[in-house]
């Protein structure tokens, strides 16, 4: 085979994919599009000149006689869909595509890429100057986003608030709700699925995924370096509150914002309490009493009042412990905080919030007091079947307590 035919023979990849290209030139949409391409090239080209304008009319005559040929192909698939007149195109392209290849490839980049970057970077930066010129363009690539979103609202918000709201509105309208339900469904599906295959996969009552996660888990902290990590989140906390300290700063420059976030936390419990009352006054009206019943007897079955007992147990037992090791922490603690607090303005805010709050619960004191009363007797009455030491001696300090002043009205 001369030098020749070898430069002239195709790759057949190369081949299949002009194939495909060429077909898809002659779908009319792309057809249209290619020629729009052409006559601004032609245009362009010939500019004043009236020979060469002559020659562009030729020529596009030319291109469209290329891209007509096959009449009959153009006509059988004007009479299928849009998507069946691409079945052969795809057809070819997936026969024809070697993926095994495109494996190889990713994997060959995968393992290749890191020492390409690192190639790359140390080339860069032997010019320490052109990487800050390169690096001086991201903001300036911000501020043209900036900039550019900022007129195309300015344009937008020149339309009267009807208009804009109908353009909007329209736009919603135009979004099919019913095919994102469909899409809910199946990302429901796939969940459904990777938790069934997961237990089908491991051992008995063993699912598959905990392994999983736990091997990609372990990888990922076994190379974490875990001091530069508790460095780097107290340097963030650091970071948190100096911003916290500067947007103060400015909040005290805007009384009208600063007014507006205090209100802020009382509309967020209020939002908090209409939402609770919507969603009780919508099962109230779908369920009857029995329902509800068993909806609560359900959700209350799903607490495991073992592993919360066990929790509490765990916690407490932590507390004892750094109580027995280090005695004094949490009581030097609490006694730099009491210490701390203005006794005056305590002593009168809990004086007012008492009577408050006092005043409050009379109209139904007498409905309320009377089963808590009952219930704190219950509790401190000594059990005589089994009864505590330290209860009674408890109860007996209480007596002594109460019976040893009088009380002050």
């Amino acid at each position: 085979m001369s030098d020749i035919e070898k430069q002239v023979q195709t790759d057949p990849t190369a081949k299949v994919m002009g194939e495909i290209i060429w077909r898809v030139i002659k779908i009319p949409p792309a057809k249209n599009l290619v020629m729009s391409v052409v006559q601004a090239a032609l245009k362009d080209w010939s500019g004043d000149s009236k020979f060469r304008e002559h020659l562009s009319a030729d020529l596009e005559k030319t291109f469209d006689k290329v891209f007509s040929m096959g009449r009959d192909e153009s006509t059988i698939a004007e009479n299928v869909s849009y998507a069946e007149s691409l079945r052969p195109i795809v057809r070819d392209l997936i026969e024809n595509i070697d993926f095994g290849d495109i494996k190889d490839a990713a994997s060959f980049h995968k393992e290749n890429i890191g020492a390409a970057v690192m190639m790359i970077n140390e080339e860069l930066w032997r010019y320490p100057a052109k990487v800050i010129c390169l690096l001086s363009l991201f903001p300036d690539i911000i501020n043209m986003i900036v900039s550019a979103t900022k007129e195309s609202l300015v344009s937008t918000n020149k339309l009267a608030p009807d208009l804009l709201a109908d353009v909007i509105f329209s736009l919603v309208d135009d979004i099919e709700g019913k095919n994102i339900g469909l899409l809910i469904n199946e990302l429901n599906e796939i969940v459904r699925k990777l938790h069934t295959g997961s237990t089908l996969l491991g051992e008995p009552s063993k699912p598959q995924l905990p392994n999983v996660l736990n091997r990609l888990t372990s990888e990922v902290m076994s190379t974490v370096d875990i001091n530069l990590l508790l460095k780097s989140k107290k340097l963030l906390a650091e970071i948190r509150e100096v911003s916290l300290k500067a947007f103060i700063k400015q909040l005290e420059q805007s009384p009208e914002l600063s007014r507006e976030i205090f209100q802020d936390q009382f509309v967020t419990i209020v939002a908090f309490i209409r939402n609770w009352s919507r969603k009780a006054d919508a099962f109230e009206r779908l369920f009857t009493e029995e329902e509800i019943a068993r909806e609560f007897a359900i959700g209350m079955g799903e607490i495991d009042a073992q592993e919360v007992a066990s929790t509490i147990s765990m916690l407490c037992g932590i507390v004892n412990r750094v109580r027995s090791i280090t005695p004094g922490i949490i009581r030097n603690t609490l006694s730099q905080t009491i210490n701390a607090i203005d006794a005056e303005e305590a002593g009168e805010t809990v004086r007012w919030f008492t009577e408050d709050v006092v005043a409050s619960l009379k109209p139904v004191a007498s409905e309320v007091l009377p089963p808590i009363i009952r219930g704190i007797a219950d509790l401190l009455r000594p059990d005589p079947n089994n009864g505590s030491e330290e209860m009674r001696e408890a109860l007996n300090y209480l007596k002594s307590a109460i019976n040893g002043k009088e009380a002050v009205v």
